[in-house]
């Protein structure tokens, strides 16, 4: 076989494995060998047999008798081959034998299942078997008589060229495997040299060498990868003996590999763990695979912990991977430790800890987390969704996204401030503050947080927000001006006059020193005052205050120490000295109009003493209980309570005496008798005495009744409407409250449909055209759609919804009525199909009319007119050949040749009414021409006709459609409009072919029209819908008419 490249090349003598393979003497070898192989086997059989069923004595003498023979053949065979190769270049001719006495040879040859080749001495083929013709692709004629080197170039100069020269060269047996890359295959070639040439058998052995190579290889990678292996590895019998260990357990405990191979595995085990942490090797003979820790012995006498990994082998061998975890041990030590302590900070601490992971979704927290559940730890797996929902509802959606966007933008630190529902249903404040940990990929793994409690705490910053703003509200209400600044004349807070009367800013101000507003002379006497008041906590001064621009004002000036902020500071008033006359008659004129207010007051307004009894009255608390002033001063509140009500509702004077001030309503008796409801709102003076006000909230409480009433009212109908009813929070569009109708109809229970969104009660395709409508929506009007929706069950219903907005709880909502006209809907869509069916019907009655009027047509003018034709030539032959003289025959005659002419026009016209011939010949636009002129003749009635659209082609039941539209306009302009002219234009536009036709008749009304039937005007839109297209009546009375048909360019041919 020629051979380019080979990976071993030998010399040996034939090794046989085949009774068919080479020439006479190779198979005589073969066949020897293998015969002795199977008597030496057969023998050793027969031996075991005696030794199982007699005495091993006789065995053993059977066995000796059988090796006596085998050597006996050996040296026979050594003989017989010897004397062969004596003989071997005439045995070797193959070419001549086959040749001269070739059938038996050749058959023998056919039958060897190896391809064979015979070449002589100038390396031409002279003879080859099938199967070396199946391995070159050859036929055997194709071969035989040609040289291998030329039709084997490349094997020229290769291993397989130089040995088939040898072979000639020694004459010599050659033997070698080789791999033939043109045909990416490996073979085994064994060739026998003559003094006429070489036989050559050979064989593909491409798998067999591919798998020894796979084996080659893998046991090298075997062995690299067990010696570079960073864990240990120990192979022992099934007795625990080591066989084998790598570099890695060398290292590991410091024995050399002759100190362990030979060894059992037991004597570097710690002798504790031998009965808790047993071998097990039965278990690992069943194959399974065992995985435990345990300690084993260094050289220096230490133990070293250690993972061990052990399973079978083979069927003879256990394999252990040993890893050190000494570091790793101390690491889980360590881990412990720590969780350990941040269990204890997490217990210990004020804040609720928690820990969520994103992949398995479960949060995990110290026992206050489970606190605000209500649940102990371990009860309930907590996750995301429960936290969300535990949200409040308008707060819900928020907190999402922004987590949500902060994820997206990979941010470590979120915080949040939230209501959170506590398990008695009550609403607290949260401050939640978190850390997001992502994966390289930007996926989140986990996110830690505290949360703390601070609904106190916004309670609180609440009132000082409002104190703040009533504090500041007084300041600016005072006369003059208002300061408070430290002992280094920092001013900490002033009133809105400091910055009017002086002209300087805030700005300015904050960075001024109480002395800079006054002049150089006076400037010492005021600092002294000043530090005055730091010693004896009050003084006061006049000086001229000085202004940005110069102007200076007289003022007179106090301050009183008091502590601000823990610090002492400067408090006092500056009041215009110049006007101090004018300030006093104000405060007169003041307390007039304080005095008139009070008494033209709607509210009753009551001074009572230490002991609830009334000093002062106002016009309006008289009026309000029916006594005078004087009636009033003799009672004290408490009279004017009724008895069940001192128990019921008792006065606060606890409160009072508190300083605080309280709001309360109750029932007061007047002197007639009868009870009138009252808003009190009360307070205690410095002085001990009682300062209340007094409103009467009779009507307000009737009114209260009413909504009240009306709200059960409106209550029950929403509850027992007979339709669904539904309500959905702004802008969220969650369902915040359901009536049973809806329940009913949709399938979802209460607590269900309260879970859900409005978008999730129609098909997700709907939902974008959903929102579209809902932001168009008017709020104040009843705003009317027709839906899709989506039931529990999956099933479609078409509804008719009524939705506005209304007051909820103090929020505003959108309250939805919905109405199921599914049914309603059904039918309509089974009468569009009836209708679309029936238009079909009268599309194809139509182009069947159109058919036969086309034949009729065309049998009138082709059969008919031929006929009358023929017959008015038969009338002129006969008028030529009758010599008669008699003017009656003469006159008949030509009133015949009158009548048939007559006749044939009548025909002519009776076939163009039918169906004109020019619209199938020469087309649309020629026929509207054509029709036009027509008209004009007949009427009289001018017809201007436009092409804008081209030369264009249509089909030709759209040409027939327009030209029978043409011609009922026409005929309507004729029988009604009284038209003189009549404009007609054909235009294209967006893809619209557009037929427009203006007259300037008599119009008509098109509300009349569209009451009546009238076939023209109905045939006229049937044919255009037919087409889809659309038509438009315009029309007035004493103004004409202008229609317009527009068709879809779709139709068109060509153009």
């Amino acid at each position: 076989m020629p051979i380019t490249s080979s990976s071993n090349f030998k010399n040996p003598p034939v090794a046989g494995n085949s009774s068919q393979q080479y020439s006479l003497q190779a198979v005589w070898n073969i066949v020897f060998k293998k015969t002795l192989l199977i008597c030496l086997s057969l023998s050793l059989l027969l031996a075991l047999f005696v030794y199982w069923l007699f005495n091993p004595l006789i065995a053993l003498l059977v066995f000796f008798l059988c090796i006596l023979m085998f050597i006996a053949g050996i040296i026979t065979f050594h003989f017989t081959a010897g004397k062969k190769n004596t003989n071997q270049p005439h045995a070797l001719s193959y070419g001549a034998t086959l040749n001269s006495d070739g059938n038996n040879y050749r058959s023998l040859v056919e039958r060897v299942s190896d391809a064979f080749v015979a070449i002589d001495k100038d390396w031409n083929y002279t003879y080859l078997n099938k199967k070396a013709a199946e391995v070159f692709n050859r036929s055997v004629e194709s071969l035989v008589g040609k040289n291998i080197w030329e039709e084997f170039p490349e094997s020229v100069d290769g291993l397989f060229y130089h040995a088939c020269h040898k072979a000639i060269n020694t004459q010599e047996l050659q033997w070698l495997e080789a791999y033939y890359q043109p045909m990416d295959k490996w073979f085994e070639n064994r060739i026998y040299p003559s003094k006429d040439g070489v036989t050559i058998f050979f064989k593909d052995i491409t798998e067999i060498k591919k798998v020894s190579l796979a084996l080659q290889q893998n046991d090298e990678k075997y062995r690299s990868l067990i010696e570079q292996a960073s864990d240990g590895i120990v192979i022992t019998n099934l007795e625990g003996i080591i066989q084998e260990v790598n570099q890695g357990v060398t290292n590991m405990i410091g024995f050399e590999k002759s100190e362990l191979i030979g060894k059992h595995i037991g004597q570097f085990l710690h002798h504790e763990e031998a009965d808790a942490i047993p071998l097990r090797i039965n278990e690992l003979m069943r194959g399974k695979s065992l995985l435990y820790e345990r300690r084993i012995l260094r050289k220096d006498g230490s133990y070293l912990q250690v993972e061990i990994n052990s399973k079978m082998a083979s069927t003879h061998t256990l394999i252990g991977f040993i890893r050190d975890i000494t570091e790793r041990k101390k690491a889980e030590e360590e881990i412990i430790k720590s969780t350990e302590r941040f269990e204890l900070i997490a217990e210990a601490a004020n804040d609720i800890i928690w820990d969520h992971d994103f992949v398995s979704n479960i949060t995990w927290g110290n026992k206050k987390l489970y606190n605000l559940y209500g649940i102990q730890p371990g009860d309930l797996v907590l996750n995301f969704e429960m936290f969300i929902n535990r949200i409040h509802p308008s707060e819900r959606e928020g907190v999402r996204y922004r987590m949500n966007k902060a994820i997206e933008k990979r941010e470590s630190l979120i915080t949040e401030q939230f209501h959170f529902k506590m398990p008695n249903g009550e609403y607290r404040i949260f401050y939640d503050r978190a850390n997001i940990r992502y994966d390289k990929d930007g996926r989140p793994l986990r996110m830690l947080g505290a949360m703390q409690d601070v609904t106190d705490t916004e309670k609180f910053k609440k009132q000082l927000i409002k104190e703040k703003e009533l504090s500041d509200s007084i300041i600016n209400s005072l006369p003059g001006v208002f300061y408070l600044f430290n002992s280094q004349g920092k001013y900490l807070r002033w009133n809105k006059n400091l910055e009017t009367i002086t002209g300087y800013s805030f700005e300015e101000i904050k960075n001024m020193h109480p002395i800079n507003f006054f002049d150089d002379d006076e400037k010492e006497l005021v600092a002294k005052k000043i530090a005055n008041v730091f010693i004896a906590g009050e003084d006061s001064v006049e000086a001229r205050f000085v202004s940005k621009n110069g102007t200076k004002t007289p003022y007179y000036f106090t301050g009183r120490a008091i502590m601000y902020e823990g610090e002492t500071c400067l408090m006092g008033l500056g009041l215009d000295f110049s006007d101090k006359q004018k300030a006093e008659k104000a405060i007169l004129e003041s307390e007039e109009k304080y005095r008139m207010i009070i008494e033209h007051a709607m509210d009753g307004i009551f001074m009572a003493g230490p002991d609830t009894g009334f000093l002062d009255v106002n016009t309006a608390g008289c009026r309000m209980l029916g006594y005078s002033l004087d009636e009033l001063k003799g009672l004290k509140f408490i009279d004017l309570i009724p008895e069940e009500d001192k128990i019921t509702n008792p006065v606060k004077f606890e409160e009072l005496k508190k300083g605080l001030s309280v709001i309360n309503e109750r029932r007061l008796l007047r002197k007639d008798g009868s009870l009138i409801d009252v808003e009190i709102s009360a307070k205690m003076l410095p002085d001990g005495r009682y300062q209340s006000f007094l409103r009467d909230i009779t009507e307000r409480k009737r009114a209260d009744e009413k909504l009240l009433q009306s709200e059960q009212k409106y209550k029950l109908m929403f509850d027992n409407n007979p339709l669904p009813m539904w309500m959905t929070s702004l802008p969220g569009l969650d369902i915040i409250d359901v009536n049973e109708a809806a329940i009913r109809q949709y399938g979802y229970s209460r607590e269900e449909f309260l879970q859900l969104n409005t978008r999730q009660l129609r098909p997700a395709e709907d939902v974008e055209n959903f929102l579209k409508e809902v932001e168009k929506m008017e709020p104040d009007k009843i705003n009317l759609r027709v839906w899709r929706h989506k039931r529990k069950d999956g099933s479609i219903i078409h509804v008719e919804t009524y939705s506005h907005q209304i007051i909820y709880e103090g929020r505003r909502a959108w309250l939805g009525l919905s109405h199921d006209i599914t049914e309603k809907h059904e039918a309509k869509e089974l009468l569009q199909k009836s209708y679309d069916e029936i238009r079909e019907l009268a599309s194809s009655l139509q182009t069947i009319r159109e058919d036969e009027r086309t034949i009729i047509a065309r049998e009138i003018h082709d059969e008919l007119g031929q006929q009358l034709t023929g017959l008015k030539m038969d009338l002129h032959w006969l008028s030529k050949k009758i010599n008669n003289h008699d003017e009656k025959v003469i006159k008949k005659m030509n009133e015949s040749k009158l009548l048939i002419n007559a006749t044939i026009d009548s025909v002519r016209k009776i076939a163009t009414d039918l169906r004109p011939s020019i619209l199938d010949d020469l087309g649309l636009l020629a026929a509207l021409e054509w029709q036009g002129e027509e008209f004009e003749k007949r009427s009289g009635t001018k017809v201007s006709f436009v092409n804008k659209a081209g030369d264009i082609t249509v089909k030709p039941e759209i040409a027939t459609a327009m030209f029978r539209i043409y011609q009922e306009l026409l005929t309507n302009i004729n029988r009604h409009a009284g038209a003189s002219e009549i404009s007609v234009e054909l235009k294209i536009d967006k893809e619209q072919l557009i037929f427009c036709l203006q007259d300037n008749g008599v119009g008509f009304d098109t509300e009349v029209i569209k009451n009546k039937k009238t076939l023209g005007l109905l045939g006229i839109k049937e044919r255009t819908l037919l087409l889809g297209g659309t038509y438009d009546f315009k029309s007035a009375l004493g103004k004409g008419s202008v229609t317009c048909i527009s068709i879809p360019l779709r139709n068109k041919v060509s153009s």
